[in-house]
């Protein structure tokens, strides 16, 4: 199963998030997802439900990218 986002905008804010406006974050939320995938050798790409520690983890990613 493949999944077009890992997490949604809401999610991204509910989990913390700041650093990116909505308009912002389908560009910030692809480049964490690429690089998940790079890390995880996409098997977040199979499996059923997206895990909240990816969640969490993509929240960090864009956020310290969007500090840089």
């Amino acid at each position: 199963m493949a999944h077009a986002t890992y997490l949604t905008f809401q999610e991204y804010t509910s989990y913390g998030g700041s650093a990116v406006t909505q308009q912002q974050f389908p560009t910030a939320e692809f480049k964490a997802r690429k690089r998940i995938d790079y890390l995880t050798d996409s098997r977040v790409q199979n499996m059923e439900t997206i895990p909240n520690a990816v969640k969490l983890c993509m929240t960090s990613i864009i956020n310290a990218d969007a500090a840089s």
